[in-house]
């Protein structure tokens, strides 16, 4: 099940123990790096997959050997980090790495090509209860010691995860939430019970007024139910301090649904930024009796009213594209351009005032 969990993310996954050595991954981290099966196995070297990386150009130019060595010198450090490397193919890949108790280090890789624009996204997950139930029935065997420990690593990779996730079972109790599922939806830590019921989560956030007005254990009741259908979903909700978080689940077949919480605030808020920019160019252009030109730098005219372009003597539509240069006098038009650029380089509104046939534009 705990490998099912990982397989079911988005993001890729690898976890290396202290003596540099691969113990855990996932498909999503050999697709992202186009890795060939043959090395990506137990116990492949660190080394091993720097390396074949650097010779095939995933680094840029570069020594192999001495980046190499400066590679494994810095994981040796077990240090927190993140960065971003744009890949020879131009996608963006994000990495987070995190330290593991008692050594090695699980690292989260994303394709956030996209997402850098705004802001991103990740599906991840740990399910212990199934490896829990695999150490009691194999107790007197004498590898209950490793089975143990990779059970503990997968806890870890959850709870290391930088997104909030939750997992419940097929009987919708909790098998594992990380501390980013608690910061992101704002439930009490003292939820965090494995076995504790879906429905008590639901209930919590009902009586808070998560879900709106209405009668909290119906309210309740209508998301269980839902849960219960173990199906995909993605959506966004906006609670009541006005933060967006974004919700994904997909459903472990036979195993119940893992949930990702991503706050996505700050991307939302751009969002409707935009929307509301736009919404006030188009006011400007629709104007009556208001001259609009939407310029280049460079002074082509990317849109324009009926107003500009009765102005101008012009079709609308043949104006699009047109530069002023070549429909104003060089004088006139030179003087709007150094304005509209002085504007830009200064983030602020230029106000002026020109004359044409002896009326005034201000």
């Amino acid at each position: 099940m705990m490998q099912g969990v990982l397989e079911h993310l988005d993001q890729g996954i690898s976890v290396f123990d202290a003596k540099l050595r691969l113990v855990l991954w996932n498909r999503r981290f050999v697709e992202l790096f186009n890795l060939p099966t043959e090395l990506v196995h137990h116990g492949t070297a660190f080394e091993e997959i720097i390396r074949f990386n650097a010779l095939r150009g995933e680094y840029g130019r570069c020594d192999v050997d001495d980046l190499v060595r400066r590679r494994i010198a810095q994981a040796l450090l077990f240090e927190p980090h993140r960065a971003d490397r744009t890949r020879p193919d131009g996608s963006i890949i994000e990495i987070i790495g995190n330290p593991l108790p008692g050594g090695g280090f699980v690292t989260s890789y994303s394709d956030v090509t996209v997402s850098r624009q705004v802001a991103g996204n990740l599906r991840q997950s740990n399910d212990r209860l199934d490896q829990m139930v695999e150490r009691r029935t194999r107790a007197l065997q004498a590898s209950e010691d490793r089975h143990r420990a990779y059970a503990e690593m997968l806890e870890a990779t959850v709870r290391h995860m930088p997104q909030g996730v939750c997992v419940f079972d097929a009987d919708l109790n909790l098998v594992v939430a990380n501390d980013g599922f608690f910061e992101a939806t704002q439930v009490p830590k003292s939820f965090d019970i494995p076995g504790k019921p879906f429905e008590h989560f639901m209930l919590y956030n009902a009586h808070r007024g998560e879900y709106g007005p209405g009668d909290p254990p119906e309210l309740a009741r209508r998301r269980v139910e839902n849960a219960r259908k173990m199906q995909p979903h993605s959506f966004d909700r906006v609670r009541p301090d006005g933060t967006v978080i974004e919700i994904r689940g997909n459903p472990i077949p036979g195993r119940g649904f893992i949930s990702t919480f991503t706050d996505i605030t700050a991307r939302h808020r751009a969002e409707e930024a935009l929307r509301e920019a736009a919404t006030m160019a188009r006011a400007m252009l629709d104007a009556p009796g208001l001259i609009v030109l939407l310029l280049t730098l460079d002074g082509a005219i990317l849109d324009l009213n009926d107003s500009a372009a009765a102005s101008l003597g012009w079709p609308k539509d043949e104006l699009i594209g047109a530069s002023v240069l070549r429909l104003m006098p060089r004088d006139a038009a030179t003087r709007r351009l150094e304005f509209a650029q002085q504007a830009v380089a200064e983030g602020r509104a230029i106000h002026y005032e020109d004359e044409r046939d002896g009326r005034w534009f201000d």
